[in-house]
């Protein structure tokens, strides 16, 4: 940061307003304010602390001193200052509340604050940021980078408070260098690593989910009832146990289950064969049509299920054709769960191009308005620039005739008073020897021959001119004449004018095209020329803004365009011109349900097949005649062979079902098993990055990256200091980092401790002496300001303020802080001391110099350098 120039009035003891160029004072890079105690010499670090953050410098200074008892009440108490930053130059004006008389009546009334920050847009112009005090207190907030506090640690220090910094708590020292070192990106960085790592662990707990449901599913599956007449806790067992494991050992526990339920099957497979041989070998028992009667009955029956269980794998493959769009008919009837799954990811990849197109409505929306303000704004500057090439040239014209009609006027009449002029001045001579007669008396001399007679005295004339009339005629000539060269000079100023503006189209009109002006009396033409030439400044400066917010919008405009086809392009190079989003995705999800319903109708059919087959062997087989005492007990047997052979039959085809679920089931189950060890394999250098930013994991330090960064940087600023702190204190203390915890996170190095390199043992700041307490603080600032220009994106510090504290030194240590001061002149700092110590007044020559004017008067102040 960068302080150029202060302005201020009103203010403490300074009644009148005053101007300190801070840029012509740090030529040297030190300068000092100078003046009795009392006299206003801290009230100049309050105007600047008061500009910048609408307070006084120091905490135990109150704002009520502000308004100065010296000013006239009628005076406006401001403080303005220039400054620049990393971001750009700012100019910043405040005044205080404070009592002024009204204007109409009596009593006072209360002047409210004001607040006011400009942006520098040249050399010297400046674009009205803010008049608000919230809003112009964010900018400089944002400029600066510091609050008040922290501001009077590192820029200001006020009297008694200059080792606030050096003595302050790790917490407030860990604030400050976060501002000053700009360590928020390192925030950032941690904190969007840990909601990248918040995120995949959802993602993980989501497909570790996926896995816990598939497995509870297939235990569902297993324990369902009639599914088996087997028990299959120890597997369940297994599966439970299983739970986080590696998709390798669920894969082999699947395996086992497979090979488990097919061996259930070819079991159950031998005892329906073994039952339905001895039924057959009853059979014979029984009579031939009856047994066979009551077989091809039952294969009747099976025969039509399978017909109908076949028509309805028929309809829903038909259903397949409707989707033929978006699926493979070939594919789904081969393999129902991978087209699924196909589906699926589909469906999630048109719903993220669904949520891009949502955007583009309003963006549009955006580009059209952007358009409406660039053609609005363009109808401005043509409006501008008619006014600026004819309406002001025509009024110049104007006046230029109306000038020289008064010209041809005035040389007109002094023609005229000439002539009459001379007409009087030869009437005149003629009647003197007239008046010469009247004078003389009988017997007295003649004043022309003397004689005392006079016989024929000449007659007087009968219009006679008098000395009055000539002088008479004389004086409207001289006024004529001046007349006629203030015409002139009026119309040299609007040459001038003309010239300066450089308006062509407003050229002089000719003596021949003059047009004498329709009013009588002087024209006004200073105030016309100086209303035409300020709208004329007004109107350029207008089109140049204009024009520059023209060629903002339309780079804007460009830049919106570009951004909405672009993304509209990736759209429809995906899906096609006038693609449906929602649509496609409706219709993904309706060839789900299609194939899903083929699925089912597969394996009922596959069921039905199984069953007529049984049926039309057991047909085959029944050919054997038996006695009616045989029939008799056959069909007793046969009935109870019948019933074994059913429920056989039913715990056959519950065990293909349970086989066909664990099979259905258990790919999912490894599926998802799979697919979370591969998610765990992808997140893991994230996680891990995560945990180590945020002091967690393999941080052996335990420490944030923030709190490493301030910690690094902190470090810099110690040995910095130190190098400074040598030399005025000749070597004997060194500042040292102690560790300090601070919240959750631990910020090594943020406490500060002092060692004493002649007795080699480390004691609290506090102990130093009042002289070593100040030398300490100034290199801990100097250090500072050393350690920011050194980095790039901190918060610099280009001049530091320091109120007294120089009288704790004795001559020698004086002259050592003196020449580290004088060493900022490298490196383009500077650094304001206040103080009495006469030393320094006398070996400083850039100063300020506040002198009191009396009791009654306040104060004033004169800047000095060489």
């Amino acid at each position: 940061m960068q302080i150029h120039k202060l302005r201020f009035g009103a203010l403490g003891p300074y009644p009148g307003e005053h101007v300190i160029d801070f840029d012509a004072l740090g030529g040297s890079a030190l300068f000092i304010i100078d003046g009795p105690t009392g006299s206003g010499k801290s009230t100049i670090l309050d105007a600047l602390v008061f500009a910048l953050y609408a307070d006084v410098s120091g905490s135990s200074s109150d704002k009520q001193r502000l308004r100065s008892a010296f000013a006239a009440a009628t005076s406006e108490s401001y403080a303005e200052v220039e400054f620049t930053t990393a971001i750009g130059g700012f100019k910043v004006r405040r005044t205080p509340e404070f009592m002024r008389p009204k204007v109409r009546g009596e009593g006072h009334t209360t002047e409210k604050a004001s607040t006011r920050i400009w942006r520098a847009t040249g050399e010297h112009s400046w674009e009205l940021l803010s008049a608000k005090h919230v809003e112009a207190d964010l900018e400089i907030s944002r400029a600066i980078g510091l609050d008040k506090n922290q501001f009077q640690q590192t820029v200001v220090l006020p009297q008694g408070e200059f080792a606030t910094f050096l003595k302050a708590k790790s917490a407030d020292r860990q604030q400050i260098l976060e501002k000053i070192f700009a360590t928020s990106l390192y925030s950032q960085i941690q904190e969007q690593f840990e909601e990248e790592r918040r995120s995949v662990e959802r993602d993980r707990q989501v497909a570790q989910g996926r896995v816990r449901d598939t497995a509870q599913q297939l235990i569902g599956r297993l324990t369902a009832q009639g599914a088996s007449t087997i028990s299959h806790t120890e597997e369940i067992a297994q599966i439970n146990s299983l739970e986080g494991a590696p998709s390798a050992l669920i894969s082999e526990l699947v395996d086992q289950l497979l090979l488990a339920r097919r061996q259930e099957v070819k079991y159950a497979e031998t005892e329906l064969s073994a039952a339905a041989v001895l039924a057959q070998q009853q059979a014979i028992l029984l009579a031939t049509l009856e047994k066979s009667h009551e077989l091809e009955s039952k294969a009747a029956e099976a025969t039509a299920k399978l017909d109908e269980a076949n028509k309805a794998r028929a309809r829903a493959v038909q259903l397949l054709e409707d989707h033929r769009d978006v699926i493979d008919r070939s594919a789904a009837e081969q393999d129902c769960d991978l087209e699924i799954r196909k589906v699926d990811e589909a469906i999630g990849a048109l719903a993220v191009l669904e949520d891009r197109a949502a955007t583009l409505p309003a963006r549009k929306a955006e580009i059209d308005q952007t358009e409406s303000d660039l053609l609005d704004l363009r109808r401005t500057i043509e409006v501008l620039t008619i006014e600026r090439t004819e309406a002001i040239p025509m009024k110049l014209q104007g006046i230029a005739a109306q000038l020289q009609g008064e010209q041809q006027r005035v040389q007109t009449e002094m023609a005229e008073a000439e002539e009459y002029q001379n007409e009087l001045f030869g009437r005149r001579l003629a009647g003197i020897s007239a008046e010469l007669g009247e004078r003389l008396v009988a017997g007295e001399p003649c004043p022309v021959c003397g004689s005392v007679e006079h016989p024929m005295p000449t007659e007087a004339a009968v219009d006679p001119v008098s000395e009055h009339d000539l002088e008479h005629i004389k004086a409207q000539l001289a006024k004529q004449d001046s007349a006629r060269l203030h015409l002139e000079g009026q119309r040299a100023k609007l040459e001038v004018v003309l010239a300066a503006e450089l308006i062509a189209e407003a050229a002089l009109v000719s003596p021949s095209k003059v047009v004498p002006a329709d009013v009588e009396g002087d024209v006004d033409l200073d105030r016309d020329l100086q209303e035409l030439q300020k709208r004329l400044s007004d109107v350029t400066e207008e089109l140049r803004q204009a024009d520059l917010r023209a060629a903002k919008l339309s780079t804007l405009q460009q830049e919106q365009e570009q951004s909405y086809h672009r993304d509209l392009s990736q759209i429809v190079g995906a899906l096609g011109e006038g693609a449906d989003i929602a649509g496609r995705i409706a219709g993904l999800r309706a060839a789900r349900s299609a194939i899903e319903a083929v699925r089912g109708a597969t394996a009922a059919a596959s069921r039905a097949t199984e069953a007529k087959v049984t049926a039309l062997q057991a047909v085959s087989k029944s050919s054997v005649v038996v006695t009616t005492e045989d029939l008799a007990a056959a069909k007793k047997l046969s009935v109870e062979l019948i019933n074994v052979e059913k429920r056989l039959q039913g715990i056959h085809a519950n065990l293909l079902n349970l086989a066909d679920a664990v099979a259905g089931l258990g790919a999912e189950y490894v599926a998802a098993a799979v697919a979370s060890d591969e998610l765990a394999s992808r997140i893991g250098p994230v996680i891990r990055i995560a945990e180590v930013l945020n002091g967690r994991g393999a941080n052996t330090l335990s420490q944030p990256l923030k709190a490493y960064v301030v910690q690094q940087m902190f470090d810099e600023v110690i040995a910095a200091a130190n190098i400074r702190l040598s030399q005025m204190l000749a070597g004997r203390f060194a500042l040292v980092d102690t560790e300090r915890a601070t919240g959750l996170e631990r910020s090594l190095g943020l406490g500060l401790e002092i060692s004493d390199l002649v007795t080699e043992t480390n004691r609290r700041t506090e102990t130093l002496s009042g002289g070593e307490t100040f030398c300490a603080s100034l290199a801990l600032a100097l250090g500072l300001a050393d350690t920011v220009k050194s980095h790039a994106g901190g918060v610099e510090i280009g001049v530091l303020f320091v109120d007294e504290g120089f009288g704790a030194l004795d001559q020698e240590r004086l002259d050592d802080v003196m020449a580290e001061l004088l060493k900022l002149r490298a490196d383009g700092r500077t650094v304001g001391v206040i103080s009495h110590v006469s030393e320094m007044k006398k070996s400083i020559l850039e100063r300020i110099t506040v002198t009191p004017l009396g009791a009654d008067r306040g104060s004033t102040l004169e800047v000095s350098w060489m």
